[in-house]
């Protein structure tokens, strides 16, 4: 086909307004940002705001020096931007009413997390958060977790693992209700809102903010003490508190708190 009978083509194919589903879809989505703030309250202004704050940190540490810096601690400051990325779609997608979506995004960060932990921990086989090499200590997450830092996490990675099955659980149903004729209803879209189902990526994005905060000041201390003002470094304190209040009222997750707080020693007495 040449570039001309292509154009009428996609002429004749497409509308000069915007298309029913998508301006639905955007109504919807509006409409869902509503219900996120009417139920969760502060969460949307604090993600932007500590996010912000995160997104600060990690530009000014682009300007201290170095050259002193261990290959593992390079990796680790690597691994920021793009996992604040992922974290800051898997946000969007709450906010949008993609529940599963938003968790299978969160799992991915999580993971990011847990391996740069792991290149602390086992500092000469950072390499294997890439890639499996003979001789050298490979990355499990969940046998990391339960028997090298013996944290009782299993419940967050449940969470996130259901999410990545949950849309094939969801169609099962629904074939097995059709077939049995207890199901009628048309096939189509459907958006919801769900507020047990939005406060599952909620309770993982502010542990999971949290815990890459907290984790950046325990990688690049001294670090951020150059980075940063006074004002900022008052206000990294601050926002670490306010998040660790948070999550010390959200059930489950008051343990994880305190767990978090011992990765600094778990590595520190490792490494001595």
């Amino acid at each position: 086909m040449n570039k001309e009978d292509f154009k009428i083509l996609a002429k004749r194919t497409t509308n000069s307004s915007i298309a029913k589903t998508s301006e639905d879809i955007y109504k919807i989505k509006e409409i869902h940002a509503k219900f996120i703030l009417s139920e969760f309250h502060d969460f949307v202004k604090f993600f932007e705001d500590f996010f912000d704050f995160l997104n600060l940190v990690v530009q000014k540490l682009n300007y201290v020096e170095k050259k002193n810096w261990k290959p593992e601690k390079s990796i680790q400051y690597l691994h920021y931007p793009e996992t604040m990325k992922t974290l800051h779609r898997a946000f969007e997608d709450v906010l949008d009413g993609y529940y599963e979506e938003s968790l299978m995004l969160l799992r991915c960060v999580y993971e990011a997390y847990i391996k740069m932990i792991f290149v602390s921990y086992y500092p000469e086989d950072r390499e294997s958060i890439f890639v499996d090499r003979n001789g050298r200590v490979g990355f499990n997450l969940t046998n990391f977790i339960e028997h090298q830092l013996k944290f009782d996490w299993k419940f967050i990675y449940k969470v996130l693992s259901v999410s990545s099955h949950a849309k094939s659980h969801t169609h099962l149903k629904r074939l097995i209700k059709i077939s049995e004729k207890k199901d009628s209803k048309p096939i189509q879209l459907i958006y919801y809102t769900d507020k047990k189902e939005a406060s599952r990526s909620v309770n993982i994005i502010y542990f999971l903010l949290y815990a890459l905060l907290h984790f950046l000041d325990f990688i690049a201390n001294e670090d951020i003490d150059q980075a940063l003002d006074a004002t900022e470094k008052q206000r990294y304190i601050d926002v670490l508190k306010v998040l660790r209040s948070i999550l010390e009222t959200t059930p489950s997750f008051s343990k994880v708190v305190n767990d978090i707080d011992k990765i600094k020693d778990i590595i520190t007495n490792r490494s001595s």
